[in-house]
């Protein structure tokens, strides 16, 4: 079997299905390097938009705004989820100790 073909094969025996439907708004959560470089520009590649962004920082959130073209930035979490028009949440991971600092102080 030639290489490019195994790697192929491999990558779709490996990879979960696409969702045939890709017009899903997406709220991200985070603007950080893995939201900016790695998650909003995996979600372009396969066809994807954000709708709306928001993180600790109003500066960054609108910077990957534009960066991505993403319509809508919120100032705060709990802003977003108040949203209807977005479907689903991607949260930008980090070290769970300051996420836990930045929700409840701890």
């Amino acid at each position: 079997m030639e290489q490019q073909t195994l790697i192929a094969s491999l990558e779709q025996a490996t990879l979960p299905p696409l969702p045939a439907r890709r017009d899903w708004r997406i709220g991200c959560v985070g603007a950080g390097f893995i939201m900016r470089d790695c998650q909003l520009a995996a979600y372009r590649d396969l066809g994807f938009q954000a709708h709306a962004i928001t993180s600790l920082s109003q500066q960054e959130s609108e910077a990957v705004a534009a960066q991505y073209a993403i319509p809508h930035v919120y100032g705060h979490w709990r802003d977003l989820l108040a949203v209807p028009e977005v479907h689903g949440y991607v949260v930008e991971r980090r070290d769970p100790r300051e996420v836990l600092h930045d929700a409840f102080g701890c």
